[in-house]
């Protein structure tokens, strides 16, 4: 296997690939696909093969073999004064997921919205945007969003829509029924303040915070036993160590942003500064989070009170830390803890340093009171630690109350009129169990930017209006405020913002005690007025000049009140004798997907197509088995399975993952939509009735897997483009991903690269091989390179995000998929080694490597592929005719052919997404990385119109570099010696993948170090 002189580890991509399955090996062995001569649409009979013979035969083809249609355009009549064609200006605005925000710069290309970026004055996101951020721009152009009010399955108004709805609330109160309106979490106080205003001016009126996934217990124990009615917003950055408990919150969690940002900090280690975080984590399924710890622990979905048990018991008990009540240490001390490994270096490492414990949400409240009282005892909680009391989210333990009431009131027959503002419940909680809950409502209604589920059970349904086309605000856990301000008018005429709507709903119910304010763009701007200056502190020019700065800074800056901790150990007692499920011989975990979330993003073809990060899972969900569990069920990849709670059943295909505990089985939510789009129609499997209607959405059921027979195909990437080929079925990749672990890296750095020339830095020219290929003069000008740091990379995925966004990437399907035909440029590689059971990750980014010795560039029969003056390896699209050598002689195989014309059934106003910087490419041609060119050639513009020959450090970020949360990617130039990217380059931990070709490529990895603890018991 592996050369034993570097690590003398194997590393593999999938069962499939570990086994040597034929089907993977000949997809690994040959240049194209089998089907590859197969006719390239269904309305066609030509042949691939015909179609090159005829393109290669004619220059005049060739020359224009990617020119779209001709259309005609119309120009200004008036042109807008602060419009200038061609370039391109930021607002700033905010993205909200549930409880959590990231501030954003939006960039607008004549009044149209083409991209999503993160605001870089936000000192915690530092810039970045997740992937979700990413995406929601799609969701602008969605040709799916509902465009008009309807009232009883009719077209009308959003003014006649509004009135009859308020009506109803006031016919409701006249026979004694109450009003419910249902919203999810949010982040905006503005909106908290028209929901107190609603139920002022609605009689008989509430509003509940019912969202499709709760952390109702996780805010619940903070209140019982630390006196903080919210979730705590956790700075990874100031934690030395850190135990994580089924919690994955680098994965699909709200802040997750903020909290990659923090880990990733502590994770670049250098020889100078070897500090690194060290991280542990005990979970039943691989997740995100759990890929990218230094120790992970397999535990049974049964074993995690245990384990906290044990753990609290070392540092409370054995070790006599922290400053517990008497009686929790005695009730800890009355039944021995379960042996678990690694229990004692856990607990030295919690108690050195600064270190947190990080529960699952989704976790029971005696699971929650452990992790609380664990965070106690180390010292987790106060000023500069990772648990600060002045950060935290304003998310009230108190909703899982309002909720259980609701249920009741509900099967009482006491609701009259119920209205989902947003919320698409019907989904969440499945359709048997909704309609249960509303067979007694006379009135329902719903605000929604799609017609979804919930939606279609309701008698009238408005349209609102997405984040980009309307005001708002958010706050951030340190008190920050951030506008929400809309960048293009609605694009269609009749919606509302669900702010004006509800605001509207409450003026004609009760204009006396309704908000005075007409719109909603007022009631925001007055409530900034009142609260936000004022916490502020006076402004010079008053209101209209702080108004003014925040909208274009983004944000407020307003110093975070700390809450004082209200210890209540009295409330610890019946939560750690709180009696949880037995479970059963096999268990189901249900949790979000890292992909479409909880299936509020499933109409976006941009998520449905990015793999997981986990599992490289395509459109649609799986039933994960860890590799003996599959053994004993007899079952193998994309076999269905029927899994069956005392709640519900569903069928699922099969998919074997690495780290998942036995008799565990582990689906995600989000699929199955039935309503809502063309794109979410047919795609995965609705899992949300595994779970008792009455519990969370999130978690553990006992469960029975049985094999139907039945076979469904999964659109898995985990074997696609894969690197290291198959010589004899050797598969080596100690060229490709490198590691270490600290101590051994801060001793000698050399121990990665045994079989690499001199560390990168130290390079000399004699050094390098010899190469056929004349050396490229770059004495004048740029070069840009690029380096990506392997430690700080957790593969979230947003940067694969970014780069579909900003260089028009198509959506090519699930078919095209499965055929190993996806179009993203930039690829994430995850590759495992050691126990099949419980193996290490490593994830590494792979793009378009701008080789200085490009093998793609000297076999192009039509110099498609050229090397530019400043060391990129550019494509001209209008000579390439697609005979596909330059992707057969590329080592990374990070070239994509353009099979079909994707864009060719595109709707309105889908068109308006596309970025006009970058060539919308038709079928034909090879596309690939150009380190966002057009990106460059813009810098360059702005230089030369201020005078500059040259251009600054930093002053070109590639959209992958903005959006990455871990910092992990840096870009520049680097013939300045100065820059980021030299100084990245020089780094002890820095090579080049597949070096030994001579390829010479612009970017440099750097090394994954791993800070384990030496083997301790």
């Amino acid at each position: 296997m592996n050369d034993t002189r570097d690590t003398g580890k194997t590393y593999w991509k999938s069962f499939q690939e570990l086994a040597r399955d034929p089907a993977v090996m000949e997809q690994l062995h040959n240049e194209f696909p089998a089907d590859y001569d197969a006719p390239l649409g269904s309305a066609s009979a030509m042949t691939r093969r015909t179609f090159i013979g005829l393109m290669g035969a004619s220059v005049a083809l060739a020359a224009t073999g990617c020119r779209k249609p001709e259309q005609e355009i119309v120009p200004y009549v008036r042109k807008p004064e602060s419009l200038v064609p061609g370039v391109s200006q930021h607002y700033a605005t905010v993205f909200a997921l549930g409880y959590a925000a990231q501030p954003l710069l939006v960039r607008s290309r004549e009044g149209r919205p083409i991209k999503v970026e993160g605001n870089d004055r936000d000192t915690t996101t530092g810039g970045a945007s997740s992937h979700f951020a990413q995406a929601s721009l799609l969701a602008l152009y969605d040709p799916d969003r509902i465009l008009r009010p309807t009232v009883q399955n009719s077209d009308s108004t959003p003014h006649n829509a509004v009135t009859r709805i308020a009506a109803a609330f006031a016919d409701t109160a006249k026979k004694g029924k109450a009003v419910r309106i249902l919203v999810d979490e949010h982040a905006s106080p503005s909106m908290a303040r028209l929901y107190e205003a609603l139920e002022r001016a609605i009689p008989n009126c509430k509003v509940v915070t019912w969202p499709a996934m709760s952390a109702w217990n996780a805010a619940e124990s903070n209140k019982a036993l630390l006196g903080i009615d919210g979730l705590f917003a956790v700075d990874l950055a100031k934690a030395d160590v850190i135990l994580g408990i089924e919690a994955d919150f680098l994965g699909a969690d709200p802040d997750a942003v903020r909290n990659i940002r923090g880990f990733a900090s502590r994770r670049k280690p250098t020889r100078a500064a070897a500090s690194m975080s060290r991280f542990y984590a005990a979970e039943s399924v691989m997740t995100l989070t759990g890929s990218n710890a230094d120790h992970r622990l397999v535990l049974g979905p049964s074993e995690f009170e245990s384990f906290l048990h044990a753990v609290l018991h070392e540092v409370a008990v054995v070790r006599r830390r922290g400053a517990l009540d008497a009686a929790v240490l005695a009730e800890l001390s009355r039944k021995a803890p379960a042996s678990f490994p690694m229990i004692g270096a856990i607990a030295d490492d919690l108690l050195r340093g600064s270190a947190v414990v990080m529960v699952g949400r989704h976790l029971s409240m005696r699971a929650q009171a452990y992790g609380v009282l664990l965070n106690l005892a180390i010292g987790a909680y106060g000023a500069n630690r990772p648990l600060d009391p002045a950060h935290v989210y304003p998310y009230s333990g108190s909703a899982k109350t309002a909720v259980e009431s609701l249920r009741a009131e509900l099967r009482r027959g006491d609701v009259g009129a119920v209205l989902f503002a947003d919320v698409n419940l019907a989904h969440a909680l499945g359709e048997k169990e909704f309609r249960g809950l509303l067979s007694k409502v006379l009135y329902r209604f719903a605000c929604s930017q799609y017609a979804d589920e919930t939606s279609k059970a309701c008698t009238i349904f408005l349209p609102v209006n997405h984040a980009l086309e309307c005001w708002g605000d958010a706050e951030l856990p340190d008190g920050t405020q951030v506008v929400q301000q809309p960048l293009i008018a609605p694009l269609n005429d009749g919606q509302w913002s669900l702010g004006d709507t509800l605001l509207r709903i409450a003026q004609l119910s009760n204009a006396a005690a309704a908000p005075v304010e007409s719109t909603w763009y007022d009631f925001v701007r007055a409530r900034w007025r009142r609260d936000v200056q004022t916490a502020a502190g006076a402004s010079a020019g008053g209101f209209d000049a702080f108004w003014q700065n925040a909208l274009r800074e983004g944000l407020v800056s307003i110093t975070a009140t700390r809450r004082p901790l209200a210890i209540n150990m009295a409330q610890a007692l019946p939560l750690l004798r709180a009696q949880t499920s037995a479970g059963g011989s096999f268990t189901v975990c249900i949790a979000p997907s890292n992909t479409v979330y909880d299936g509020r993003f499933a109409n976006l073809g941009w998520l449905q197509e990015m793999p997981d990060p986990v599992t490289k899972v395509t459109w649609g969900n799986a039933a994960l088995l860890g590799p003996a569990t599959a053994k004993a069920l007899g079952v193998k990849k994309d076999d269905v399975i029927r899994i069956k709670t005392a709640s519900g059943a569903v069928e699922l295909p099969v998919l074997v993952q690495p780290g998942v505990a036995e008799n565990t089985v582990a689906v995600s939510t989000g699929y199955g939509r039935s309503e809502g789009g063309r794109v979410l129609a047919g795609v995965g499997v609705d899992t949300a009735g595994l779970l008792p209607a009455q519990g969370p959405s999130l978690g553990f059921a006992a469960c029975s897997v049985e094999k139907t027979g039945a076979v469904a195909p999964l659109a898995c990437t985990q074997d696609h483009h894969s690197l290291g080929g198959d010589e004899l079925y050797d598969i080596d990749r100690s060229d490709i991903v490198k590691e270490a672990t600290l101590a051994d890296f801060t001793k000698n750095p050399s121990v990665l690269f045994a079989r690499e020339l001199p560390v990168l830095g130290a390079e000399k020219q004699h050094d390098r091989p010899i190469s056929l290929m004349e050396p490229h003069d770059y004495s004048k000008g740029h070069r840009w390179g690029m380096t990506i740091d392997a430690s700080a990379c957790v593969g979230c995925s947003a940067c694969m995000i970014a780069c579909v966004s900003e260089n028009n990437i198509p959506v090519v399907g699930k078919e095209q998929v499965m055929k190993g035909r996806e179009m993203h440029w930039l690829r994430i590689d995850r590759y495992y080694s050691g126990d099949e059971a419980a193996p290490e990750t490593l994830v590494q980014p792979m793009l378009c490597q701008h080789c200085e010795n490009a093998p793609c560039e000297n076999v192009c029969p039509v110099a498609a592929t050229t090397h530019s003056p400043e060391g990129l390896n550019e494509m001209t699209y209008n000579r390439c005719v697609g005979t596909r050598y330059c992707s057969n002689n590329c080592p990374y195989k990070v070239r994509r052919f353009n099979y079909l014309d994707y864009h060719g059934d595109d709707r309105d106003p889908l068109g308006m997404v596309f970025n006009p910087d970058v060539t919308v490419r038709m079928r034909g041609v090879m596309e690939k990385c150009t380190f966002c060119v057009q990106r460059i050639n813009d810098a360059k513009f702005h230089a030369k119109n201020e005078g500059r020959d040259r251009l600054a450090d930093g002053e070109v970020v590639t959209a992958c570099q903005q959006a990455c949360p871990a910092d992990a990617i840096v870009f520049g130039d680097l013939n300045d010696p100065a820059s980021a990217v030299s100084a990245s380059r020089g780094s002890e931990r820095g090579y080049l993948v597949l070096r030994e070709l001579n390829v010479q490529p612009s970017i440099t990895y750097l090394a994954k170090i791993r800070n384990t603890n030496g083997g301790k018991a």
